[in-house]
């Protein structure tokens, strides 16, 4: 029973992780269209993007 308990606490903890990177990665993104720098825009839309995927598959 403590595994259990244990792995819903990582898992929680897991998407509470997940849930900040994206909203970091949303806030980055604007920057790099304010400051028109397409590289950094490419990089974390891909990283925002492969975060959606995974959480796609992952209800899926």
């Amino acid at each position: 029973m403590r595994m259990i308990h244990q792995l819903a606490v990582e898992m929680v903890i897991e998407d509470a992780l997940k849930i900040q990177r994206k909203q970091k990665l949303k806030q980055l993104i604007d920057e790099a269209l304010c400051n028109k720098n397409e590289a950094q825009f490419k990089a974390y839309t891909e990283e925002f993007l492969q975060l959606e995927e995974h959480e796609i598959e992952t209800l899926g």
